[in-house]
């Protein structure tokens, strides 16, 4: 029979400042001795007992086969487990993750204390004044070349050069590089080793240009066998290896080989090997007209990301640290599965960077996850004000799209053989991106209206009517974590 059913519980609630709820539970003494013959019950099911079947020892018996100490701590925990939902629901909270029983105060009564968090409180301010300049500008013709070139790249021949021949501009030079913070010790392990790298000469810096803009140009004039050091401080928002980020670095090179690269003559034979282009004009046009929107659509993307981190810098954001945790706890794994993608473990990492995992957290991960955390609590308190919502022909759009991209994915797995059709569950999940996928390119195009100053007003809410929502997360009934006896 359910704890207390048909029965008032006996709560009393406390706010926090941290947006946590403390609540306090009393439990009369005939409730808290049921619960611990219930318990003992539980206990001699699981522990034999001598002389009885499982689940049928007296209370006697199971005290002195396990101790009353064991008896209550089961007790307590069954109590806790069946009165959390019920003072979930009664008090008609709705917390984003699980809460936690924090105390027990044993005596008659006995009185339990639970941590529950609370919803995220955002308060966005005048987040439609925030104005951001738009300020991006269609490739110039020197790009688009620079495009093309990459293809021809792709189809170049290579030939080494004499070992007493400096590298020159146009080069495409094996070297080595070695990774190591300014301020660290001649013997000590690079942060990063890159054996071999190869890297293509420019004669002018591009910002694209790897590990930093003007590296490859610093490689002119040397010679195979010789060696260079480098020294260049990553801005903190570099996009490549975490592992520099923000550092001051000393690259040591060390040149393996110099080889020479003919480029094939950018004209209509070449415009007609590469694609279904008569002319070497139709190749310039459609790359110019592709390169124009990709370059279009990433400005969109970071423009997007600005106007919401201008909002996120006046808006007040408060959240449970539960969900924090959460975010920390993903923003780990992320980090976990981009290095196995270049071929590390975590604990190899933090050996070449000196760091403790302690500190990696505290210092590298904790403040990417509360930085992700709160853009996505704002983003969703604008859409949430904005009263958005999702066309029905923009999701199924985007569904087209994931089902072109798995049917692709499994026909090239599974050659020629019979079309593959998706399971279910696999429909689900690609309805279900499909529809984040045109939630969010909503959400965007808003903050990019805003930023312009264009925002059209908010709908009513009760015009605004999405076409489905994504599946909510199920929050645990049950305290996370019990305190020990």
């Amino acid at each position: 029979m359910p704890f207390l059913r048909g029965s008032p519980l006996n709560i009393e609630t406390q706010p926090r400042d941290d947006c946590q709820l403390t609540i306090h539970v009393t439990i009369e003494a005939e409730q808290f001795q049921k619960a611990m013959q219930r318990a003992a019950r539980a206990i001699s099911k699981r522990v034999k007992i001598p002389g009885f079947r499982p689940g049928n020892a007296p209370y006697a018996m199971v005290v002195q086969h396990v101790g009353e100490d064991a008896i209550r701590e089961e007790a307590i925990d069954l109590l806790a487990e069946e009165i959390y939902p019920s003072v979930i629901k009664e008090l008609d909270l709705h917390p984003p993750a699980a809460g936690s029983l924090t105390n027990v105060e044993e005596g008659d009564p006995l009185r339990l204390t639970f941590v529950v968090p609370q919803p995220p409180q955002v308060t966005l301010g005048d987040y439609r004044s925030v104005r951001v300049p738009y300020e991006w500008k269609p490739p110039t013709d020197e790009q688009v070349e620079v495009f093309l070139n990459a293809l021809r790249f792709k189809r170049a021949t290579f030939h080494s050069v004499a070992d007493d021949c400096p590298v020159q501009p146009g080069n495409l030079v094996t070297l080595d590089i070695a990774f190591r913070k300014a301020d660290s010790s001649p013997d000590a392990k690079p942060l990063l080793e890159e054996k071999p790298s190869f890297v293509l000469v420019l004669e002018r810096t591009y910002p694209g240009e790897m590990p930093f803009p003007g590296f490859s140009s610093q490689l002119i004039g040397l010679r195979v066998g010789e060696r260079k050091t480098i020294r260049y401080r990553y801005p903190d928002d570099y996009s490549g290896n975490e592992a520099v980020r923000g550092q001051e670095i000393v690259h040591e090179v060390t040149i393996r080989e110099i080889l020479a690269v003919e480029l094939p003559e950018l004209n209509d034979d070449f415009a007609r090997e590469i694609g279904d282009f008569e002319t070497v004009e139709a190749l310039r046009r459609h790359w110019g007209t592709w390169l124009q929107q990709y370059s279009k659509a990433r400005y969109d993307d970071a423009y997007a990301d600005r106007v919401l981190e201008e909002i996120r810098r006046q808006a007040t954001v408060m959240y449970p640290p539960q969900l924090l945790e959460e975010s920390v706890t993903l923003a780990l794994e992320e980090t976990k599965q981009e290095l196995a993608e270049d071929g590390l473990d975590l604990e190899t990492h933090l050996q070449r960077r000196q760091m403790t995992f302690e500190e990696f957290v505290k210092n590298e991960i904790e403040p990417r996850a509360r930085d992700l955390l709160e853009r996505q609590l704002v983003l969703d308190k604008v859409i949430e004000q904005e009263n958005l919502d999702v066309p029905a022909d923009e999701v199924r759009q985007a569904f087209g799209r994931q089902l072109h991209e798995w049917l692709e994915s499994k026909t090239q797995s599974a050659g020629k053989k019979k079309m593959p059709q998706p399971t279910t569950q696999e429909t689900q999940d690609m309805l279900r991106r499909a529809f984040l996928e045109a939630y969010m390119e909503q959400a965007f195009e808003r903050l990019r209206a805003i930023g312009r100053g264009e925002a059209p007003e908010p709908a009513a809410a009760d015009e605004a009517q999405s076409v489905a929502e994504p599946a909510e997360a199920e929050v645990p009934e049950t305290p996370a974590s019990s305190p020990s006896s």
